[in-house]
């Protein structure tokens, strides 16, 4: 029996969706197998971009394995240098404290001076110098000091104290006149001081140097310009002719000094231009150099400026304005800026400079004492209630009216209290004393009597 058309054509249809569910069956096949395939890649493919990622990850630490050593040497290398400074310091304060035994034999700025460690060489800018290595500089060189002294007088005592061991000492705003004698600003063991004054109707100013009486010098007063305050030296030192020059520029100068002061170098350039120091006060701040005059002429005359700490201080202010300038830094060792001279609210300190010279050992020099435990204080009490204080400080000058009190006391010390003065001959040994030297003597002289007598037996004259 036939199937009727519509059942055949019924199955038909019902066949055609599953031959067509199994083309796309077999088609979804590959399908499946790539998507099977890409989920089995894809960690592999994760993995490569993993350890693409890792590379430079590990290249770090193989790195960081390898500059681990270097860290260590590092902070090895500190621990070092740390150790090696705590010696230097240590070695420093023993130094000190040996020092300090010495302190009646050496002047009190010395001892000041020595603390200050820091150096500042030629060589090597800020080098470290041992303590006795220092005053062994010191006392083998031409040593030169400037201090903006503002009056001179009043503190004559004071510098002979402290500055004594300094060759040649310069002093600007000296504050003299025509009635200050050379006899009345004398220093023990210097030469008379070379003074350039204001004159007798200006205030302040002016410039002294005073330099040890074992060195030659002579003033060069050809290349001084009038009303320019600043005197030129020459000293004769190991076959070499050296100029110093000091100079003091007051703060309100104009163009016409500064003209001055450029003409003067000039000079002295061209008379010797190897050998040229000069120092001073010039009232112009190197910290603050837009515009500098000293920085222009620094230049145009190749000199070296070698100070760079402040040297004037106020309540509210600090000034680089006393310098020392060179045309040779070979010819200065060493340079500083040394602590004041008195304690005031507005100061100067005075700069340094150490010179590759060697000067001639002074083997005697003098030295003003007073036998302060044989004194008459009644006396000195007296003398002072009897001065005229209110005359004294009449003046409206504060510099006129300290140089008054200053005489006045110094004037009832003398007359109370004994004073000599003594020649200090420098010796090899700290145990050659007076007592000593004493026996010594009168060894020798029995030595002598005995030689008359031709009687020697039994002494021994070494």
């Amino acid at each position: 029996m036939q199937r009727p058309v519509k059942s055949i054509k019924k199955e038909a249809t019902i066949q055609r969706p599953a031959k067509s569910i199994k083309k796309k069956a077999t088609i979804q096949r590959p399908v499946k197998s790539i998507k099977k395939k890409a989920t089995i890649h894809r960690p592999v493919k994760s993995i490569k971009k993993e350890a693409i990622v890792q590379r430079p990850v590990k290249s770090i630490e193989k790195e960081a394995t390898v500059q681990r050593p270097v860290k260590i040497i590092e902070q090895e290398a500190t621990i070092q240098r740390q150790a090696r400074s705590i010696k230097k310091e240590a070695t420093i304060q023993r130094q000190v404290k040996n020092i300090k035994k010495e302190a009646i034999k050496r002047p009190c700025y010395i001892l000041v001076a020595l603390k200050q460690i820091q150096v500042r060489l030629t060589t090597k800018p800020r080098q470290i110098v041992l303590l006795s290595n220092f005053y062994d500089l010191f006392s083998k060189s031409l040593t030169f000091l400037h201090l903006n002294i503002q009056s001179l007088t009043p503190k004559l005592d004071l510098i002979a104290a402290e500055y004594q061991e300094f060759d040649i000492l310069a002093f600007t705003e000296s504050c003299l006149n025509s009635s200050h004698t050379d006899d009345s600003i004398n220093l023990l063991n210097f030469h008379s001081p070379f003074c350039r004054d204001r004159g007798p109707h200006k205030l302040c100013g002016g410039v002294v140097v005073y330099v040890k009486n074992n060195l030659n010098v002579r003033r060069r007063a050809d290349l001084e310009i009038d009303e320019l305050e600043a005197i030129w030296l020459e000293l004769k030192l190991q076959n070499k002719k050296i100029l110093f020059g000091i100079f003091y520029i007051s703060p309100n100068s104009g163009h016409e000094t500064w003209v001055k002061v450029e003409t003067s170098l000039d000079m002295a350039l061209n008379d010797n231009k190897d050998n040229i120091v000069v120092s001073g006060d010039f009232n112009e701040n190197q910290h603050n150099i837009s515009n500098s005059k000293i920085k222009a002429l620094i230049n145009q005359f190749n000199l070296t400026q070698m100070i760079d700490e402040p040297t004037h201080f106020t309540e509210n202010s600090s000034l680089l304005i006393d310098l020392i300038m060179t045309s040779n830094v070979n010819d200065i060792s060493y340079c500083c800026v040394g602590p004041p001279l008195t304690d005031q609210i507005r100061y100067h300190c005075p700069v340094i400079g150490y010179l590759n010279f060697l000067t001639t050992p002074i083997k005697a020099f003098k030295r003003k004492i007073w036998l302060y435990d044989k004194g008459d204080y009644d006396i000195f009490r007296n003398t002072l209630d009897e001065a005229a204080w209110d005359t004294q400080m009449a003046s409206d000058s504060v510099d006129e009216v300290t140089e008054n009190m200053t005489n006045t006391i110094l004037q009832a010390a003398t007359i109370s209290i004994p004073n000599k003065i003594i020649t200090v001959r420098k010796i090899s040994s700290a145990w050659l004393k007076n007592d000593i030297k004493k026996l010594l003597g009168k060894r020798i002289e029995f030595a002598e009597r005995q030689k008359k007598l031709n009687n020697l037996t039994g002494i021994n004259l070494k």
